[in-house]
């Protein structure tokens, strides 16, 4: 059963649901081209699946941070740029799999793909502040 995330749905506000799939996933890169190289880690905080009102998903992947920085943008195009499209289809196999059935429309991997949760400054109203990327 997959748990949804009314606190990301408040801090975005955006009219889409959000569904846990995995936390602190680590993909380990490697160079093809030189297999001696040691791997790199790329990490995400979250996985979850984004639904909007048409009932379309899209995995994305979720980065909480405790201070504004635009490097966690890049985090977030390097997290993608690994995990390729074999990758998600299998997380899309084990998302249906989960909620028991393969009815779920997935969109491409051409939408927003990451989202960026920090704490507000002291001057925002609200308590957390979110972008997607």
């Amino acid at each position: 059963m997959m748990v949804g995330f009314p606190s990301i749905e408040k801090a975005l506000d955006d009219d889409h649901s959000y569904w846990f799939v995995s936390d602190e996933i680590s993909l380990n890169t490697s160079d093809q081209a030189n297999p001696n190289d040691r791997a790199k880690r790329v990490v995400a905080d979250l996985l979850v699946v984004r639904v909007n009102r048409s009932g379309e998903s899209a995995i994305v992947n979720v980065e909480l941070k405790s201070e504004r920085t635009t490097k966690t943008h890049g985090q977030i195009e390097t997290f993608w740029t690994v995990m390729g499209p074999s990758e998600v289809v299998l997380w899309h196999e084990f998302v249906d799999t989960i909620i028991g059935g393969n009815n779920r429309r997935w969109k491409t991997l051409d939408g927003n793909k990451g989202i960026v949760i920090w704490p507000a400054s002291r001057m925002a109203r609200k308590g957390w502040t979110a972008q997607l990327k």
